[in-house]
């Protein structure tokens, strides 16, 4: 083959641009751009976390091949360098720590790699939210309040996304949800080379099915996935390089013609998350090469390229091209998904009446159907009027001030009101006289059918010997108690109030001697739910902790860790909910971003009767 020939291959296929080398030294990973020069990539380490749940307690089949599949995974990783974390059949608890311990330890070093893989049940549920089924999370179908409780959502992946600090992080999820938690991307047909802006930040998310789509037993996304990388079959642009959108596009056009499941793929909501692209090493791997090898690597002005080499290039473009509007249809398939209504199902139908995804969008068509009545329509019971006292306290007379709390009540007022319809008194660094005051002005104005939410946020104190725990108003001192409010104090106030239901949330140090001692509360599963709790009287608290203090800050837009958690709860329910269903949620953000455990239960001796606090949108 003459010169020419192979300069006008190079020009046709932009291979003068071919990345051609990687490196790798105690974990460093190199690659050459498409503008010539080498980037590092991962400066420090990689590390994989991978979860597998096989063995379900109730309610869901069990898949067994699952360890095997963990395996095929590990060992694939372990050959790009991949230090593994490993948790197998995790309960709810276990999973929550698992991810809380991963993030800690390895999440807040920029220069790290992070790979997560959960391999298990998933489930979406009827508004869109997607779950993590641990081990002994029941069937939603039976009891979703209590599978609520145990499941891990979705948005808490996304939490722990945004929480961390490392450059490129991937989400492997072997299980099927809706594609809420990711946007999908306008994307070539064959993806680019390899640019500098790989470097940027990116969370990327790839899971093995769409909502409603069967997870089988034996598993042909894991196979497809350890494939793609050993031995280069997610590389589609023949690079030498697998990207996450490489490896996304390559499975969701590769599982479908074994399975009835079509991987979803794409990246965070976030554009500053959103920007990079996580890379996989096929040439050199990650194992670490001698200085004479570095010295034979070949540079993009000494190359020359064999004519077989030249050959296979051509033959793959080739194979890329043919493929082409297989993945026209795919990225079209993604705009339907991302956009999931009943009008671009229709129009995909319309385009490709034989399409692949034609089965899955002529369900959508159905699906998506108005429907002519809701389980719950919440004016269907009489929920009563809601009333909200949100005390606020930063500076403090004779202790150490505070920064958040007064933010923290501020944001909370202003979704209540604003989005709840509660009628709020907000006190903002309150005195006892006012605290109690106020707690005394509800025994005289709220009627048995009212709803009365008390938010604390300031500081807290556990007298061990008196086994009695406080809330601290401002003109509180250390060593004389005279304003201190003790829990049997509020106890007392709450039993001479007629409101139907009461919920104390307290944001304070050692505010969890209010739940010591009593039943923690569980829900049914039976119909007609909303309407037993709202004819229940209910005198139940929420902490922010347990006998342990809390952290002033920590969380999203300057709140506490805890309030961020209870706030993005509310604005993220459905149009009813009751507290024990929104705690769960709570709970999960709250462990995975610091060392507290929120507690919710019943108030001991408050008169407590089965019912539980409802949330209502207006």
């Amino acid at each position: 083959m003459n010169k020419a020939a192979i300069i006008y291959i190079f020009l046709l296929l932009g291979l003068f641009y071919l990345p051609v080398s990687a490196v790798a030294d105690r974990g460093v990973v190199r690659v050459r751009i498409s503008e010539g020069q080498e980037l590092e990539l991962y400066k420090r380490r990689s590390y994989a976390l991978l979860i597998g749940v096989s063995d379900y307690d109730t309610g869901w089949n069990d898949l067994t091949q699952v360890p095997k599949e963990l395996d095929q995974v590990g060992r694939m990783l372990a050959r790009q360098g991949f230090a593994i974390t490993r948790v197998d059949n995790p309960n709810d608890e276990e999973l929550v720590r698992a991810l809380r311990d991963f993030k800690n330890k390895y999440g807040f070093d920029e220069k790290n790699r992070l790979l997560f893989f959960f391999s298990g049940h998933g489930y979406t549920r009827d508004n869109g939210k997607g779950y993590l089924v641990p081990r002994n999370a029941p069937d939603p179908r039976k009891n979703e309040r209590w599978f609520l409780r145990k499941a891990f959502p979705m948005s808490s992946i996304l939490s722990i996304a945004r929480a961390i600090e490392v450059r490129h992080a991937l989400f492997l999820f072997d299980s099927c949800f809706s594609g809420t938690v990711f946007q999908a991307r306008n994307l070539p047909a064959i993806p680019s080379y390899i640019t500098r802006l790989v470097s940027r930040k990116v969370r990327q998310f790839i899971t093995a099915g769409s909502a409603g789509e069967h997870v089988p037993a034996k598993s042909t996304f894991v196979p497809a996935f350890v494939d793609g990388i050993s031995y280069g079959n997610a590389d589609l642009n023949g690079d030498g390089y697998v990207t996450g959108m490489e490896l996304g596009l390559y499975l969701q056009n590769e599982v479908p013609r074994y399975v009835s499941q079509t991987p979803q793929f794409g990246k965070i909501k976030d554009y500053k998350l959103s920007r990079g692209d996580f890379v996989f090493v096929l040439r050199s791997g990650v194992e670490k090469l001698s200085l004479e090898q570095e010295k034979q690597l070949p540079t993009m002005e000494t190359r020359q390229p064999s004519e077989q080499w030249i050959k296979q290039k051509v033959q793959k473009s080739a194979k890329a091209q043919d493929s082409l509007m297989g993945f026209v249809e795919i990225i079209f398939w993604n705009t339907v998904q991302s956009n999931n209504s009943a009008d671009m199902y229709r129009i995909y139908l319309e385009r490709y009446p034989s399409g692949h995804f034609a089965p899955l969008a002529s369900v959508m068509v159905e699906q998506l159907k108005p429907k002519t009545g809701n389980i719950t329509k919440k004016h269907d019971v009489d929920f009563g009027s809601y009333h909200t006292l949100i005390i606020g306290n930063n500076k403090y007379k004779y202790l150490s001030p505070l920064k958040n709390a007064q933010r923290d009540a501020e944001e909370l007022s202003n979704l209540l009101e604003g989005e709840y319809g509660f009628k709020v008194i907000r006190l903002s660094d309150a005195t006892r006289g006012e605290i109690i005051t106020e707690l005394g002005r509800f025994r005289r104005t709220l009627k048995n059918s009212d709803n009365l939410l008390i938010y604390y946020a300031g500081h807290g104190w556990l007298d061990e010997s008196a086994d009695e725990g406080y809330w601290l108003p401002i003109d509180a001192a250390k060593d004389n108690d005279t304003n201190w409010i003790s829990n049997n104090k509020i106890t007392n106030k709450l039993k001479t109030i007629s409101a139907k239901h009461v919920l104390v949330v307290s944001d304070s140090c050692y505010s969890g001697k209010f739940a010591r001692g009593v039943e923690k509360i569980t829900l049914d599963g039976e119909q007609g739910f909303f309407g037993r709790m709202a004819r229940k009287k209910a005198r139940t608290v929420m902490t922010s902790g347990g006998l342990e203090p809390v952290l002033d800050g920590g969380g999203k837009r300057g709140l506490s860790v805890f309030a961020a958690a209870f706030i993005d709860a509310l604005k993220e329910a459905d149009d009813v909910v009751d507290t024990t269903t929104l705690f769960a949620g709570i709970r999960n953000k709250v462990i995975l971003n610091s060392d507290q455990t929120p507690e919710y239960s019943n108030i001991r001796k408050a008169d407590h009767n089965g019912g539980d606090f409802l949330f209502v949108r207006q």
